[in-house]
């Protein structure tokens, strides 16, 4: 009976501990906010001002420049928005592009961005990646417009 009994146990306890580490993995987002666009023509990195981190602890991510700096490894959903929405994406022809460690991992094109103008995906990061993140248009843009937003959300390990 007591072999049952601390069996059982066992697993209550594995499953909680899943449980929390399964909390854990998703309790981590940070926020990044910003106006206006960097560099000249067609395509421009966003200019990214502030950073909120939501979490249970601290985290070591940075903006710095307009550069993010991840401070925890895992998986994100990864979300991103210029300002531009409804029939202005396609007009614009609005373009994302998002890079770690100055390569390009993903990119949406007007013709698949919703009208709420957001763009999302899931991709894995390791502390210390760096990413940058870009819009393109089909015109020179103004540096001073475009109100940006970029949310990493860690969603598993």
């Amino acid at each position: 009976m007591n072999n049952k009994k601390n069996t059982f146990l066992t697993l209550i306890l594995l499953i909680l501990s899943l449980s929390i580490n399964a909390q854990q993995a998703s309790s981590l987002f940070v926020n990044y906010e910003g106006t206006g666009y960097t560099g000249s023509g067609l395509t421009k990195s966003m200019k990214l001002s502030s950073q909120t981190v939501g979490s249970t602890h601290s985290e070591n991510f940075t903006l710095n420049n307009n550069i993010i700096t991840v401070g925890k490894s895992g998986l994100y959903k990864i979300s991103m928005s210029c300002g531009v929405t409804g029939s202005n994406i396609n007009a614009q022809e609005l373009k994302y592009r998002f890079y770690v460690n100055n390569a390009e991992v993903y990119s949406l094109s007007y013709s698949a961005i919703p009208a709420s103008g957001v763009a999302e995906f899931q991709k894995q990061l390791n502390i210390g990646d760096v990413i940058t993140v870009a819009v393109s248009k089909n015109f020179d843009f103004p540096n001073n417009s475009g109100q940006n937003t970029v949310i990493l959300n860690r969603i598993g390990t």
